[in-house]
């Protein structure tokens, strides 16, 4: 048994490496704001490239309780889809689930709410990139709460080279 969990723990984590050989993955620092409660937060998020139009992004967010009624932390993961990109920018649609704490609950008008909840969220963001930094926007919407959230901050994508080839026939992973 254990053989075979170190046998699937190595090929993901050949596959990671793989991934982040081919396009740059990247941390990023972000804000959050809840536009139905007025609540705002903050969070950290990973973005893992599968491919050069599709990510998976892994993040978590802390919505403390001295600036907020609620009191909150999001874990979750997001997959990206960008239809649309060039060099500096990309549009994106997104599809998200996020386990959520809320530290402070009450009985409140949502009946669906309660202390431990799963949310999805379809969304869609915008991100402009400048050298090994982007910004980033997503606009999503909690299907089981029905609010409207923004998240928005700074990704760091690695070291970007603006260096000419010295061999233009080689084929290099394409950099926003």
């Amino acid at each position: 048994m254990h053989k075979i969990k170190g046998f699937f723990l190595l090929i993901l984590v050949m596959a990671i490496g793989q991934s982040q050989g081919q396009m740059p993955t990247g941390l990023g620092l972000q804000f959050h704001y809840n536009y139905a409660i007025q609540g705002m937060g903050a969070g950290l998020r990973y973005e893992i490239p599968l491919s050069s139009t599709m990510a998976v992004v892994p993040q978590a967010k802390y919505q403390p309780a001295g600036f907020n009624s609620i009191h909150e932390v999001y874990a979750g993961l997001a997959v990206h889809y960008s239809p649309l990109q060039s060099n500096s920018a990309k549009f994106y649609l997104l599809g998200a689930v996020d386990l959520n704490q809320w530290f402070n609950y009450f009985p409140s008008l949502n009946s669906r709410a309660s202390r431990f909840n799963v949310l999805p969220k379809p969304g869609a963001g915008l991100e402009i990139g400048f050298g090994s930094m982007a910004l980033f926007s997503e606009v999503k919407y909690n299907i089981l709460w029905k609010e409207s959230y923004t998240d928005f901050g700074l990704k760091f994508r690695g070291y970007v080279s603006r260096k000419k080839r010295k061999n233009p026939q080689l084929q290099c992973p394409k950099i926003l």
